[in-house]
């Protein structure tokens, strides 16, 4: 589609008609990495069709005089910033996109050598770690990305990580209201210093290789709060939340139904 300008502008096209006729605000469009793709080739291309469209959203809005159409692209190789300098142009995505969302649930470990850690860490056990949201902000910033484009994701979903032949694996995810039934039952949740929170509990999985207890790392809504209040204190654009299927939709945890959206919606106020 993007080496052929009739097809582009195709999509284009369609792109807004589906938009309108669904009453949408927008769009959110990521860029596939194959194994067989030209990184620099689509490098640029992606960035011709983000400001095409962007470019789009301002004329219809203008012609029809409705609030123009939000176009939204997330970062997804963030757990990897020489790989995401390589493939993705921030700059260029900062310039045309309303809303840079960076994907912070992707900074689970890179291999099974590496001890457990929270898939969407505020802060590093040093300041050089790479793959927390604190040091991936201020470099999306460095490199052009505007503070009030910058949306922060994070994830409601729970991952487990058990040892299994003397190395770690995360293979096994789990929702919220597994984590509940764990508190009620005794377990004990721990808190590292930027307030994310850990349970060593049992196997829920029934994984019969596993040697000891799961860790399981989640967020909360303490967690989530300390969060958005970072968000706020560095004037971020906002939060978004990935998974929000594994929230507590039936109060398993007492805390009223979507215990975890609702904190974001109450601490955003």
């Amino acid at each position: 589609m993007v080496n052929n300008h009739n097809s582009r502008y195709k999509f284009y096209d369609n792109v807004v008609n589906f938009l309108r006729a669904n009453s949408f605000d927008g769009i959110e469009i990521r860029q596939r990495f194959e194994k067989q793709s030209r990184p620099l080739e689509n490098k640029d291309w992606f960035i011709v069709v983000l400001q095409a469209l962007a470019n789009k959203f301002v004329d219809e809005g203008r012609s029809t005089k409705r609030e123009k159409l939000l176009l939204l692209v997330p970062l997804t190789l963030v757990s990897d910033l020489a790989t995401l300098e390589a493939r993705e142009s921030i700059l260029g995505i900062s310039r045309a996109a309303d809303l840079v969302i960076m994907d912070s649930m992707y900074f689970v470990r890179k291999s099974v050598v590496e001890p457990p850690r929270h898939h969407t860490a505020l802060y590093g056990i040093r300041s050089s770690d790479e793959r927390t949201i604190n040091y991936v902000a201020n470099f999306l910033t460095a490199r052009g990305c505007p503070k009030e484009k910058l949306i922060i994701s994070v994830s409601a979903t729970v991952f487990a990580y058990t040892a299994i032949d003397d190395s770690y694996i995360n293979i096994w995810t789990t929702t919220y209201d597994k984590i509940c039934s764990m508190i009620s039952r005794g377990y004990r949740v721990y808190r590292n210093k930027d307030n994310n929170p850990e349970i060593d509990g049992p196997d829920i999985f029934n994984v019969r290789e596993a040697k000891e207890e799961f860790r399981y790392f989640y967020e909360d809504p303490s967690s989530l709060g300390t969060k958005i209040r970072y968000i706020k204190e560095k004037g971020f654009a906002g939060i978004s939340v990935w998974g929000i299927t594994d929230d507590d939709f039936k109060n398993i945890c007492r805390q009223g139904r979507y215990p975890l959206l609702n904190a974001v919606k109450a601490e955003c106020r």
